[in-house]
Parts: structure tokens; sequence; C-alpha cells
């Protein structure tokens, strides 16, 4: 395994129970990475802690909570110290036509998917600033790029998610701070392969150069990477793991 120096570091990855943030936080403790699971279930939060291993750590979070987040971090500095890595993983969607969409939806997943990356980045950024070292990596879509009919709440919130990561990168890039965007396409996960079974999206398995689904292990490593003094020089990108299905 590629050493990345990242032993003794402390992280949070937000949605750390899902299929992309499980494998994400599985990967930073086998790099020597206190990791802080964060999430709103303690239930599946202490599962994937069993499936990470002994560097992980339970906190449960309302992300979307300005006050939820204050106390997570008062907790963690306590505890583990000033966090030096945060990933943003926490996301949901709500798939229906635009005159269907009520603002309750709307503003659900703006506050899950944009608002809480902003609250977290704003809590983590100045101590990260103070040390002169600072991990950063939002995880963000193909569908910041091009989009579907039922995306739009989806696709407005990781357009913006998007361009936040390039807003913030561009502040921070002479702290030692950085920030980038990881843009997967569809990958293994429960929810996708439940997701796949129906036959309107066959078509879309069917247009992926590669022909077949991203594995999350593919992706965690990469944002693994990210985190790591190597990648010191990066920070402003979005990296997308598509199979190739946007270079058609």
């Amino acid at each position: 395994m590629l050493d990345l120096a990242l032993e003794g570091k402390v992280g949070i990855v937000t949605g750390a129970a899902g299929g992309l943030g499980s494998p994400i936080a599985k990967v930073l403790a086998d790099q020597g990475v206190a990791v802080i699971l964060v999430g709103r279930r303690k239930d599946v939060l202490e599962e994937a802690a069993k499936r990470i291993g002994k560097k992980s750590v339970v906190h449960t979070c309302d992300v979307r909570s300005e006050d939820s987040i204050a106390e997570l971090f008062s907790q963690i500095e306590k505890r583990h110290g000033p966090p030096d890595i945060l990933i943003n993983c926490a996301g949901i969607n709500v798939r229906k036509p635009v005159t269907d969409l009520s603002l309750a939806d709307w503003q659900g997943v703006l506050d899950t998917n944009l608002t809480a990356p902003f609250l977290l980045s704003k809590a983590a950024v100045p101590g990260m600033v103070k040390r002169g070292f600072g991990r950063i990596v939002n995880i963000a879509s193909i569908f910041s790029f091009v989009t579907w009919e039922r995306r739009a709440a989806y696709s407005a919130s990781k357009g913006g998610l998007l361009q936040f990561t390039k807003t913030l990168a561009l502040e921070l890039a002479r702290t030692g701070v950085t920030v980038n965007t990881v843009c997967p396409g569809v990958f293994r996960t429960p929810m996708n392969e439940q997701l796949l079974r129906d036959p309107i999206h066959q078509d879309f398995l069917r247009s992926i150069p590669m022909g077949r689904l991203g594995e999350p292990e593919e992706l965690a490593g990469l944002v693994a990477y990210l985190c790591a003094p190597q990648a010191a020089y990066v920070t402003g990108a979005a990296f997308v793991m598509d199979g190739g299905w946007m270079a058609r």
C-alpha cells in the first residue's frame, strides 16, 4: 500500500456510513488517520465503525445546523485535536419534475449538499490555516456539469458545490490548505444498484465507455491522495471519475 504520510492526522468524513463515505473513511484510517465518522444515525455509524476499525470514532451531527457543527468541532478538538482533513460526502437527492418539487424538497437538498459543506468548511478552515496544513475534499457529481430531467435540486446543489470549492481554493491558495472536488459518476453503492434495476436506467449503464460501474474503493483512493502532503500543489481542481462517460 502506498504510504501517503497521513499518520497522526485527524479527519472528518460526513455521510460516513454511506456507500461512498464508508470506503473513504476506511482508506484514510488504513493510512493512519484518526477518522471522525459523522452522520445523524448513531446505529449505522457504529456499524460502519466496526468495518473501518480502531482508527474511527463516531460523532452524530446534523450537518445542516451551524450550532450542531459548532458542538461537533468542540468535541473533536477536546478529544482528538483540531481536524486536518475534511471530507464533505453527505448528500441526498429528490427526483421530481420542477413543477412537483416543493420548497421543502428544494431546501432539503440544498441544505445537505451545499450549505453543509459551507458550514463545515467555515468551521474547519481557521484551525487549518493556523497550522499551515489542511485538506478539504468535496464530493460532488457528474451532475455538477450535466443534468437530466427530475434533477433540478440535485444538479443545482452539485454545480454550486463545484463553484464554492473553486472560490474557497482561491481564497486559501497561499495558506497550505487545499480544496478540491471529486465528481463521481455511477458507483456500485446499495442505492445505485437498486436504482439501476429499473429498465429505464439500463441505457445509461450501457453508455459508460468502460462498461461497468465504478467501485467505491477506486474513488476512496483518489480522495486519500488529495489529502496527502504529496498533493500540496493540487487545489481548486475537479476530478471526474465516471468510466469515461463525460469524455464522449
